[in-house]
């Protein structure tokens, strides 16, 4: 009886302390985000690959202008409160299709920094895709933070076509 004892407080030891905050998979440490989509799209008027923080009104309206520039008519400016968020824009440049996106898979905090992890999609063999030159783009809220600056990772992965 005895030995079910120590067993059972054995479990209550490793389950305690296997419990621990979120991490980020990218950097090993620091606690992870939530990415809320405020647009995306394949065509935008930033031809060249970006990613940036913006954390001022100013810098967003901004970004939003040259995001909207080939656009008519121009969509409102997603309102955000800089006062309780900042916002990430991932620009992947011109892409020589369609079939083409971005999307961020994880943001993770790390002292004053945010580590961003991206995922280029693009079109794989036996793809039917349009053949025209597209600026895919991805930009998302997260909470404001202790983070001074962002520094962004990207992957690629092909889309699989039948």
């Amino acid at each position: 009886m005895n030995s079910l004892r120590y067993i059972f407080i054995a479990m209550i030891f490793l389950f305690a302390f296997a419990c621990k905050s979120p991490k980020s998979a990218a950097s090993g440490e620091g606690n992870l985000l939530e990415a809320e989509k405020i647009a995306e799209g394949g065509f935008c008027g930033i031809e060249e690959p970006s990613n940036l923080l913006i954390t001022n009104v100013a810098d967003w309206e901004a970004l939003w202008a040259k995001v909207t520039a080939n656009r008519s008519p121009v969509p409102p400016l997603p309102p955000i409160d800089f006062e309780t968020k900042s916002v990430l824009a991932c620009f992947i440049g011109n892409q020589n299709s369609g079939g083409h996106s971005v999307v961020i898979q994880q943001v993770a905090e790390t002292g004053n920094a945010l580590n961003v992890s991206l995922l280029h999609t693009k079109p794989g063999a036996g793809c039917f895709v349009t053949d025209v030159l597209t600026q895919p783009y991805y930009i998302a809220a997260v909470n404001k933070g202790k983070f001074r600056e962002a520094s962004f990772s990207i992957e690629s992965a092909a889309k699989e076509c039948k």
